[in-house]
């Protein structure tokens, strides 16, 4: 089936989907409440959000038998129960992390290099699991503004599809138009002001497609360096909250409002609609830059980008430490 199509048609069944779930999720209140410095919305909003993004992505493919292997289809669902879970009842940390983990193995079957030794089996099991927890927890991170994962789902997704149909795999192309479509269909109910969040639900499936999208294409150096800037806002948010919270003596498993979007609200003045385009504008020129480097571009100018949002970033954290400073 036409890739435009399984989007298409991704992002129908969403929409068709979405209501459902937010009656269903309030029903059974599965709500995210204000309370406290975590959840600074005005209101409540139901959970749910991922799991008509699942419905919508799961449907269009199993129809147009357009689907993962069957190890790292079990891992994806295990991640979508793990986060159905974790909505309504809080899993401890060290469980997420062992299912994520244990999950995140099972994509060691789209591994692009073959591996005879037992040695080389574990590193690339172990390579797996760890890239799959990564994006599960970065993707998380992003949910706590309206219309920002998915936003930064899209543009991941998008530049996904297009590194893959120009690659010739129309299988894992039409995965990441199903990806896109469904994204698109939860921001009609996620944008500012959000009427539906993500929840971990979401998170975590879409933080374990994207990684299954990525891992087969790192056989090459070029669409290694090449997926890395089409995920690069994600794993500036995984990397800013692990550095910060370290030199903060905070625990790696908590939560704070320091977030890279967090810092543009507050210190920048930006609202949530605007640090959505932003993010969009940035995501554009990552997932293009992130393209062209996969099909041959000098992957020095991936490595460049990279290292230019690096600096932004520094710059924006020093920016909001000489705003508080200057408060005191």
């Amino acid at each position: 089936m036409n890739a435009l199509v399984v989007g298409g048609a991704s992002l129908i069944v969403t929409c068709g989907a979405m209501p459902l779930v937010r009656y269903c999720v309030v029903r059974w209140g599965w709500l995210d409440c204000p309370t406290g410095p975590l959840k600074p919305q005005s209101h409540a909003v139901p959970y749910g959000g991922g799991i008509a993004v699942a419905i919508g992505m799961g449907a269009v493919l199993l129809l147009s038998r357009l689907v993962l292997p069957d190890i790292p289809a079990v891992g994806a669902l295990t991640v979508l129960l793990l986060g159905i879970l974790d909505d309504v009842m809080e899993v401890h940390p060290r469980w997420r992390l062992a299912v994520g983990l244990l999950a995140g193995s099972t994509l060691f079957f789209m591994w692009p290099f073959g591996s005879s030794a037992w040695s080389s089996t574990v590193v690339a099991v172990a390579c797996c699991a760890v890239l799959v927890s990564a994006s599960m927890n970065a993707y998380n991170m992003t949910d706590g503004s309206d219309g920002l994962s998915g936003t930064v789902g899209l543009f991941a997704a998008g530049g996904l599809q297009v590194g893959w149909l120009l690659a010739g795999d129309t299988v894992l192309g039409s995965i990441a138009a199903a990806s896109c479509g469904s994204i698109v269909g939860f921001l009609f109910f996620n944008w500012p002001p959000a009427r539906v969040y993500l929840g971990d639900s979401g998170a975590y499936w879409m933080g374990f497609l994207l990684t299954a999208l990525c891992v087969p294409a790192l056989a090459s150096w070029h669409a290694a360096v090449g997926v890395v800037c089409i995920m690069a806002l994600l794993e500036l948010e995984l990397i800013a909250s692990i550095l910060r919270r370290t030199h903060g003596h905070q625990g790696l498993m908590g939560g704070d409002r320091r977030h890279i979007y967090d810092v543009l609200q507050v210190c920048m003045g930006l609202s949530a609609t605007r640090v959505d385009v932003l993010y969009g504008v940035i995501g554009l020129v990552s997932s293009g830059i992130g393209v062209l480097v996969w099909r041959g571009a000098p992957a020095m100018i991936g490595v460049g980008w990279l290292a230019v949002l690096c600096i932004l970033v520094v710059l924006l954290y020093r920016r909001s430490q000489t705003g508080r400073m200057a408060a005191i």
